[in-house]
């Protein structure tokens, strides 16, 4: 019922995003990008497992040798199709998400980052440079904003361009650099995304 309430509370009016100002100016076009939501969940866990490693080395004796009991995925290789089912397992489970209790009703919607980095110490291999942050769900981040446009990550440079024609930009974008994109766990160094993708058997390991 805890969890329930927060659930609610990320779609609540009240705890959303803040409301558009009436002193704005009129002519501001708001764009928002969107991900489709798999690709962004096997994303989000291959980021999570590699600050999990980077947690696991820092904080060998912590409070997360009582708290990681909680969960059962780490008992698997890092990298394996059977870790990533048990990861799953333990997500739908809420084993990984006791803090939404913790986070109570007057926190608004979640993820706080800030939370995540005051309460490190309690449950270290998750809070870990916010490492569970990258598979939760956004929901409320974007109530209640009238967007001029929505363009999808996965055609970014053609939304790019379509965004400026819809904002009626007076010049032309530069193109979207695609290279902001990558970073350090882009080449799945732990051979994560590929593992999840088999588990949700949208592809082979090669």
């Amino acid at each position: 019922e805890e969890v329930a309430a927060n659930l609610e509370g990320w779609v609540d009016e009240k705890k959303s995003s803040k409301k558009i100002s009436e002193s704005e100016p009129k002519d501001i076009c708001r764009v928002a990008f969107v991900r489709d939501p798999l690709a962004r969940f096997i994303s989000g866990y291959v980021e999570f497992e590699w600050r999990f490693v980077q947690a696991q080395e820092q904080y060998r004796t912590s409070a997360a040798d009582n708290d990681r009991k909680k969960f059962t995925f780490h008992h698997y290789s890092l990298g394996s199709k059977e870790r990533a089912i048990a990861f799953i397992h333990d997500l739908v489970s809420f084993r990984l998400l006791d803090w939404l209790i913790a986070l109570g009703k007057d926190e608004g919607p979640p993820p706080r980052i800030s939370w995540f980095d005051e309460h490190v110490e309690e449950n270290p291999w998750l809070y870990h440079r916010v490492g569970i942050t990258h598979i939760c769900p956004m929901a409320g981040r974007l109530r209640d904003q009238k967007f001029d446009f929505i363009g999808q990550l996965e055609y970014m440079d053609r939304d790019w361009n379509l965004m400026s024609q819809v904002c009626d930009l007076e010049e032309e974008p530069s193109p979207f650099d695609t290279s902001l994109i990558n970073h350090i766990t882009s080449t799945d160094p732990h051979n994560t995304k590929c593992a999840m993708r088999v588990a949700l058997q949208e592809d082979e390991c090669r």
